[in-house]
Formats: structure tokens, sequence, C-alpha cells
């Protein structure tokens, strides 16, 4: 089988895979590259996203300490509300 009929199994497996098991299969995956490597697929990733506004939004929105939807509380604050929840 030729190398570009391996890449287009691939491809079809990965398609048929929710996101979770693609991120874990591209995880696994770029652990065995080189830094070159590496550093070339982080430049087309930050040249593929670089127009991505809904990405931009959404970081925004994570990184803003006052924006209660991406807030992740302690162990101490949860078990403090679930007490005050009784």
């Amino acid at each position: 089988m030729m190398f570009r009929d391996q890449v287009g199994v691939l491809a079809g497996w990965f398609k048929g895979w929710n996101e979770c098991e693609q991120t874990v299969a591209l995880l696994s995956l770029l652990k065995r590259v080189s830094r070159t490597q590496a550093r070339f697929l982080q430049l087309c990733l930050e040249h593929s996203l670089a127009d991505c506004t809904e990405l931009h939004v959404l970081e925004r929105e994570a990184n803003n300490p006052g924006n209660k939807r991406f807030k992740i509380s302690s162990k101490s604050e949860n078990v403090q509300s679930s007490m005050n929840e009784d």
C-alpha cells in the first residue's frame, strides 16, 4: 500500500472519531515528532487560525477574570456552596 493510501485510510478513521478521540490521537502523534516538525506544524496552525475571529472571542472570554462562564472554582468553594444550598 502506498503512503498516499495509508494517509487516506487514517483520514477516514479520523473523520469517524468524535472530537475527544481526534484530540487524543493527534496528541499521541504529536508527541512523536521532532522539534523541527513541531515548529513547522505550529507555524501552519498559527497561520490557519490567524483570521479565526470566533476563536479569538472565545479566548478573550476565557481569559476574562470576570466571566463566570469560564470560571473554575476550587474544591473549597464547591463545598461551601453545597453547604449553603442545604
